[in-house]
């Protein structure tokens, strides 16, 4: 995956752990495909892929800058086969971790890449951040 001047990302299966939260890679650069996603060729539904915003170890993830994207910025995914899919982020929004929106893991709508990293504040308690910040793309 690639996005406008990061550079690309590798991108592996995750699945959903117990509690309902994603088992995003441990490694800050690399990208979690959730196995319940649709594949880059469908005609509908969508393709939900969630990465590191940080570490207080490793420093920086790959979705560091996810919040500077805007609307019309472009995404591309290549798929397992080396095939290039193009995206334009359509709408972005910040979610309670606890409260993610039903959409991101629609299998049935409108066709979307939906890009998900931590976000908002930073609990020194629980010493993870308490909201997602999500980016919602449409094919370009």
């Amino acid at each position: 995956m690639e996005i406008a001047g990061a550079g690309p990302a590798p991108v592996g299966l995750v699945n959903v752990a117990d509690d309902g939260s994603l088992n995003i890679p441990k490694d800050i650069d690399a990208l979690g495909w959730w196995v319940g996603s649709k594949p880059m060729g469908a005609d509908e539904g969508t393709t939900l892929i969630a990465g590191h915003v940080d570490s207080a170890t490793a420093g920086l993830g790959y979705f560091a800058k996810l919040t500077e994207l805007e609307k019309g910025d472009p995404i591309t995914v290549v798929d397992g086969l080396g095939e290039k899919w193009t995206f334009e982020v359509s709408e972005t929004k910040q979610s309670v971790k606890s409260a993610l929106p039903d959409d991101v893991f629609d299998t049935k709508g409108a066709r979307k890449l939906v890009l998900i990293t931590c976000g908002g504040e930073f609990d020194e308690v629980k010493r993870s951040y308490v909201d997602n910040y999500i980016v919602y793309a449409t094919p370009a």
